[in-house]
């Protein structure tokens, strides 16, 4: 049967980009551009095995913000990437790769009084890399 099994210590390192095209308000010097770009570079670290449960713990090690078919934001969009930098999620994992738990630990560059809402907002991120695994024995060929 298939199991996730990763074992301590090891380390992997994930960037992510994002990209939307939003139609509405945001005034648009090029269509062609996505409206916001969100680049974060994360650094995940299998912690322990507690049974079948593994926690993983990911850090932000750095973030950029863009707006750039709106004509960009230059040094500001890494000053908003920079509030995410160490922000760090810590997850629960079964064999069969259910996401058991979620806890965000917000940015410590995250001014006090975004850190409650900017850690519920980012709580459904630690699901980003969910996998679930058949709990019955799959054939070779079978989908």
């Amino acid at each position: 049967m298939l199991r996730l099994d990763p074992p301590v210590g090891q380390v992997s390192r994930y960037r992510v980009k994002i990209q939307l095209w939003f139609r509405g308000r945001m005034p648009q010097a090029d269509t062609s551009l996505p409206t916001f770009v969100h680049i974060t570079h994360i650094t995940q670290t299998v912690g322990s095995v507690e049974g079948d449960v593994r926690v993983i713990t990911a850090v932000i090690d750095s973030s950029r913000m863009d707006f750039p078919g709106a004509g960009g934001m230059g040094q500001l969009g890494q000053l908003a990437g920079d509030m995410l930098r160490g922000q760090t999620t810590t997850t629960r994992v079964d064999a069969r790769g259910r996401v058991l738990s979620v806890e965000v630990a917000p940015s410590p560059n995250l001014p006090p009084m975004l850190a409650g809402p900017m850690g519920d907002a980012t709580r459904g991120l630690g699901r980003r890399g969910e996998v679930s695994l058949p709990t019955r024995r799959v054939r070779v060929g079978e989908s």
